[in-house]
């Protein structure tokens, strides 16, 4: 995991603009329970779906706050564990890509969020934080669609036509 001190964070892109810098000072402030950094981290690693390669070297920083956290701290970081994964299936043009030397331990913090969300399921919490645990399940099974379906909270269909929504690049 690389260091949240580490100067490497500022070379590495977010996904709003910008670099990473502010992506390691929210995950400390993550660390030390400030919860409120949650939605500003989100917009780091995915914002409006689109993944930067910062996403990349905070998801096992973001699994192991999960692996910390209680509810509902843990469903939001899973939930965007989640989002990073079903964003880069549904938009993979407009997301960066995984360096060689992130592979294995992105690929084995998205196996461990998968575990720890399944496991978390079975704890009885608030409705929301079993949607976003279901929702990080389906982004990190494959299930882009779903998973960013829920974490939008929209209906599976159009209210005017009554077609399926689906989530993806338009050719």
């Amino acid at each position: 995991m690389l260091d949240l001190k580490s100067p490497e964070w500022a070379h590495l892109r977010a996904s709003p603009g910008g670099n990473g810098a502010l992506t390691a000072e929210l995950l400390a402030d993550l660390y030390a329970g400030e919860t409120n950094a949650c939605g500003e981290l989100y917009n780091q690693v995915c914002h409006q779906n689109t993944v930067g390669e910062v996403a990349y070297v905070a998801a096992p920083h973001i699994v192991e706050i999960a692996l910390q956290a209680g509810q509902p701290l843990r469903a939001r970081m899973l939930s965007t564990i989640g989002a990073i994964e079903a964003s880069r299936r549904a938009y993979p043009r407009s997301t960066a890509p995984i360096r060689s030397e992130w592979r294995a331990e992105y690929e084995r913090a998205c196996a461990d969020a998968r575990s720890l969300a399944a496991h978390a399921l079975q704890d009885r919490g608030e409705a929301i934080d079993t949607i976003l645990m279901i929702a990080a399940l389906a982004g990190l099974h494959g299930h882009a669609d779903v998973a960013l379906l829920l974490q939008s909270g929209a209906a599976p269909w159009c209210p005017q036509c009554g077609e399926p929504i689906a989530f993806g690049e338009v050719e």
